[in-house]
């Protein structure tokens, strides 16, 4: 893994002849983001770990072990912490159960979070649909 902006844009190595694969996460701008300069589109920490649970929820139907069943259950856990934080910093908060229901959930168009609470894009400049 090569950091080329950190916390925001990767390039992964690939195995078994496969070219590298380059990883952007959005990057925003402003008094809430210290130190960013700069800002563009990209995919969320969320996304990506929906990603990586999709993947080892196939290997582990390949094949269960209590490892692969942990990691799991430590990735969901991950992505309940990262959602709970994000609805935090929009002033609002997770609804129901944070199990492995929030790594299948569909996820906002604008704001890519499972719960975003439509609300808070009518608030924000720009952001309406």
């Amino acid at each position: 893994m090569k950091a080329i902006d950190p916390g925001h844009e990767y390039l992964l190595e690939g195995v078994g002849g496969a070219s590298p694969q380059h990883i952007i996460f959005v990057k925003n701008e402003g008094a809430k983001y210290p130190g960013n300069l700069g800002f563009h589109g990209g995919i969320l920490t969320q996304e990506l770990l929906r990603v990586v649970i999709d993947r080892t929820k196939y290997l582990n139907a390949q094949g269960s072990c209590m490892e692969t069943e942990l990691a799991l259950s430590a990735m969901r856990q991950a992505l309940a912490w990262y959602e709970v934080r994000a609805a935090r910093c929009r002033g609002t908060h997770i609804e129901g159960e944070h199990d492995s229901a929030l790594d299948s959930a569909p996820v906002c168009n604008v704001c890519g979070h499972a719960q975003c609470h439509r609300a808070v894009h009518e608030r924000l400049p720009g952001t309406k649909r």
